[in-house]
């Protein structure tokens, strides 16, 4: 709890106006030694403890600001990261230099290096305010980070709990 506290403190300084701070559930996959994905984002509407009621919760829908927290161990020195982001139809991939990280804008999301330290990765997905539909961005399908010259330790595939940050209109 304490851990998910912080990260929505320090993501705060990323968004205008932060607000609640709740967490979903993603499959992760791992590809080869070096890749992760994470995917099929899901949320457990019902606060009670003994019953389940799950529902899809795409980053992004609706139009709604929110960003994903991603945490992502790895043995080595990773040089960079490579970054694949799917939303609706729309494929777009680059690199976060880890030298000179700068943030990347992939198909309406912007994915941001949040924190390395000691082989820990902290990545940020943020979604733009744009509303989905014809001419709209798509909700992410799923993302993948590839850490150069590093291996991939944790989390390992199953499905993994990541903290969501959604902003409001509380003026």
């Amino acid at each position: 709890m304490r851990t998910s506290l912080i990260i929505c403190a320090s993501l705060v300084v990323l968004m205008f106006v932060a607000t609640g701070c709740y967490e979903v559930e993603y499959t992760v996959e791992t590809k080869g030694d070096t890749c992760i994905k994470f995917e099929d984002a899901m949320y457990d509407q019902d606060p009670d403890e003994f019953i389940e009621d799950w529902v899809e919760a795409c980053l992004g829908e609706d139009g709604a600001v929110e960003a994903d927290v991603f945490f992502v161990e790895v043995d080595g020195d990773a040089t960079a990261i490579d970054v694949a982001l799917k939303a609706g139809k729309c494929k777009d991939d680059g690199t976060i230099d880890l030298s000179d990280p700068v943030a990347l804008d992939l198909c309406g999301f912007s994915v941001q290096l949040i924190e390395a330290d000691a082989g820990t990765y902290i990545l940020a997905v943020i979604s733009d305010d744009i509303e989905g539909g014809k001419d709209g961005t798509a909700a992410l399908s799923n993302v993948e980070f590839c850490f150069v010259d590093a291996t991939v330790v944790a989390p390992e595939e199953e499905t993994v709990t990541v903290s969501r940050i959604e902003e409001t209109d509380d003026d």
